[in-house]
């Protein structure tokens, strides 16, 4: 019980001390946003040029486009977690006893946005190819192999 009480008191001293993290969870919120205004343009303005000639090739463009939506959204999903995740740690290792560390949100945003932007968005081709085959099997709860494989995922 203790130590849940000590990690709940770090918790607040971290969020007490870096209050800069909410700046870049609202940042990243306001892009999101906008991904989300020019993909909705985009299914409207795919829909209207598709309405006068009917081709398969909308389907395509639209599961494209959403493909590439959900990607984006867990692109800047894992930008935050790792933005928060240094800060964390950067916050962790450098307190002490006596006093409280600093956080270094801006070095975790920098990494995320330049060393390891290639994993972070590795990692979230994988998520959302692991989404888009959840929602493609009708239903997890059929005994077949198929939703076997995606249940385990």
């Amino acid at each position: 019980m203790a130590v849940a009480i000590a990690v709940i008191g770090v918790a607040a001293d971290f969020y007490a001390e870096t209050k800069r993290m909410i700046f870049v969870s609202s940042v990243y919120f306001i892009f999101h946003m906008l991904v989300s205004f020019f993909t909705i343009m985009a299914f409207l303005l795919l829909a209207g040029i598709f309405e006068k000639t009917p081709s398969g090739g909308l389907k395509f463009l639209m599961a494209t486009l959403f493909f590439m939506y959900t990607w984006i959204g867990f692109v800047i999903h894992n930008i935050i977690g790792y933005t928060a995740s240094v800060g964390a740690a950067t916050y962790y290792f450098s307190s002490n006893a006596e006093t409280n560390g600093s956080a270094e949100i801006m070095i975790g945003h920098k990494w995320s946005t330049t060393k390891n932007f290639g994993s972070l968005c590795l990692g979230a081709l994988v998520m959302t190819l692991i989404k888009v085959l959840r929602s493609i099997v009708p239903g997890t709860e059929e005994d077949s192999i198929c939703s076997r494989c995606c249940g385990c995922i």
